[in-house]
Order: C-alpha cells, then sequence, then structure tokens
C-alpha cells in the first residue's frame, strides 16, 4: 500500500526495494497469467502499465526489463529495457523513498510490433537490482482485439485434465481431434507422450516423480498448455 498511487490516492501497488538490497545484478520477477493474444491483419495489442522509480545516486542505476514467453515461461525474449536515469520518474533521493503526487509516468508496449499475434503469451517484468532504491508499478493491462484469458481459452477447447493434484492415473478430456499429450518437467525436459485416443484417455502417471510439470495437448492446429501436479504421498 502506498499513500499516492498514479491517481494521488492511496493504492495497493507491487515493488522492489532495492533500497535495503545489495545484490547487484540479481533479478526479481513479476510474471502473469496467460494470455491469448488477439489477431488480425489490423490487430494491436498492447500492454501498458504504471511506474514510479528515483533512483538513490550516479552509479546505483537499478533497471527494469520486459520480457515475453510464448512456450510457457521455458523461454523468454526480452522486448524492452531501461536503467537509471532513463527509468526515473523523479530526480534522485538518498533515503527510502515512497511515490508522491505526479512522480508516475506511464507506458505502453505494442506486443503487435514485435509479432505477438495470435499467440499465447506469458509477460515477465524483471526488476534489476543496483543497490538504489524503491521500484513501483500497478495498473499492468494487456488489452487489443479478441484478447482472452486462460480461463476463456479453456472454454474454448473444452480442454479437462484431472485429477489435478495426481497420484497416479490422469484423466485427460478433449474437443480437439487427432491429439497429442505431451509431459514436461519445468527445465523443458520431455517426460511423457501419449496419444488422446477419440476424445478421452486415461493415462498412467505413477512412474513420475511428485513435482511440478507442464502439460501440453496438441493436434497441429491448435495447442494448449496446464499446470500439472504429481503428489502421491
Amino acid at each position: 500500500m502506498v499513500d499516492t498511487g498514479i491517481n494521488c490516492q492511496p493504492n495497493t501497488v507491487a515493488y522492489v526495494n532495492h533500497y535495503w538490497i545489495n545484490q547487484r545484478g540479481e533479478e526479481a520477477y513479476l510474471i502473469s497469467n496467460k494470455v491469448r493474444l488477439g489477431n488480425g491483419p489490423s490487430a494491436i495489442n498492447l500492454l501498458t502499465y504504471d511506474y514510479a522509480y528515483s533512483g538513490y545516486a550516479n552509479g546505483y542505476e537499478d533497471g527494469l526489463r520486459i520480457d515475453i514467453s510464448t512456450d510457457c515461461g521455458f523461454s523468454w525474449d526480452s522486448i524492452y529495457g531501461a536503467s537509471g536515469t532513463a527509468l526515473q520518474t523523479t530526480p534522485y533521493v538518498g533515503s527510502p523513498w515512497y511515490p508522491t503526487c505526479g512522480s508516475w509516468s506511464s507506458d505502453t508496449v505494442d506486443l503487435s510490433s514485435f509479432g505477438y499475434n495470435a499467440d499465447t503469451v506469458m509477460v515477465r517484468f524483471v526488476a534489476i537490482n543496483d543497490y538504489g532504491n524503491r521500484f513501483f508499478m500497478d495498473n499492468v493491462k494487456i488489452s487489443g482485439q479478441n484478447i482472452l484469458s486462460v480461463e476463456e481459452t479453456e472454454n474454448l477447447t473444452q480442454l479437462k485434465i484431472y485429477p489435478n493434484p495426481n497420484n497416479g492415473m490422469l484423466h485427460v478430456k478433449t474437443n480437439l481431434i487427432n491429439s497429442e499429450m505431451c509431459i514436461f518437467d519445468l527445465s523443458g525436459r520431455l517426460i511423457q507422450k501419449e496419444k488422446i485416443v477419440k476424445y478421452y484417455t486415461a493415462i498412467n502417471v505413477k512412474n513420475i516423480k511428485d513435482g511440478f510439470y507442464i502439460i501440453r495437448i496438441e493436434n497441429g492446429e491448435v495447442l494448449e498448455e496446464r499446470k500439472l501436479i504429481i503428489r502421491k504421498n
């Protein structure tokens, strides 16, 4: 909670306390849920956010980087970066700083200009520490044509994976025809592959170790991914 948000009123925001963290070069992440971007020749998909940063002094250049993933976080491409005075919204402050009225700025990144149309993406905001001062962020939005959330995408494909968490037998229902299921660990290593017979398949996952995984269903035209938890105990 800050006393002064971008509307000059108290507001709840995300922030990184670089002032008290002396771990130069270390990164902290804020990662979005998956979003299906709009498509079409005139589609414009925009990422917008508000931010505030003062900096501490010359030589303490905290940074912000924005990354995009189209493979559920296995790999990331950087689309924006700024640090030091290029990131500041107000002059240096040599003590722990909070935003004041007028110290906020807004920014917009055109995702379509980077070729991200009709993709299912995750956005990662990366705060890069240089032992400077506090960085604040609020009102992150993705807007455009035919934007779909993960929940809406699930409704379109009618993909159901249960139970999740799972203790040995996984049930997969989907309206995708001639589809294939792959399970990956969080490093991207393929753990198991199965054909989805007709629209429903029961799959034995008892040989997979307990942990977090990504399950991918695709048929050459449509690809959907879900998180999967294996927990036998």
